[in-house]
């Protein structure tokens, strides 16, 4: 797994990418946990075209949309 620390002006979700990829190089993923930083369209695209889970909280105004 991975883990990075930045800057308190550096938003969580666009580490996602970066995180995901430098996990791969050690184990294989099934799921990724995140908080409500992680929640959005770009991050759940991201984990379903690598077939992996997110358990990630989403906003309480959040629509879901079925892929196409």
């Amino acid at each position: 797994m991975a883990f990075e620390v930045t800057r308190e002006s550096v938003h969580d979700g666009t580490r996602l990418e970066k995180l995901v990829e430098e996990s791969s190089k050690k184990v294989e993923k099934k799921g990724v946990i995140g908080d409500g930083a992680y929640d959005s369209r770009r991050n759940f695209n991201l984990l379903a075209e690598k077939g992996i889970e997110p358990v990630i909280k989403v906003r309480r105004n959040a629509v879901r949309r079925m892929p196409s």
